[in-house]
């Protein structure tokens, strides 16, 4: 469901004074907007998920170690270059 036009145009403008703040003020309008759009995308599930849950549980089954989260976090994190939540 999206938000009424009002509401999206308050949540931009809360993601470009962000963005402002954060040092990103060097993107172009149009690529602050699609940074948005890309920040906001509704969550799908992809069939491939469930083929990927799959593998896994079948890993564990076999006695493989799952990689822990604080691992999965911090490589996720550089991958998609999202600042720490530790201060």
């Amino acid at each position: 469901m999206q938000p009424p036009v009002g509401q999206e145009l308050v949540e931009f403008t809360a993601f470009l004074s962000d963005m402002i703040r954060q040092g990103q003020s060097h993107l172009s309008p149009e690529e602050a907007l699609d940074e948005w759009r890309d920040s906001v995308k509704t969550f799908s599930v992809d069939p491939t998920d469930y083929e990927l849950i799959d593998e896994a549980l079948r890993d564990l089954a076999k006695g493989e170690q799952p990689v822990p989260f604080a691992d999965f976090d911090r490589h996720f994190r550089i991958k998609q270059n999202i600042e720490s939540d530790k201060s």
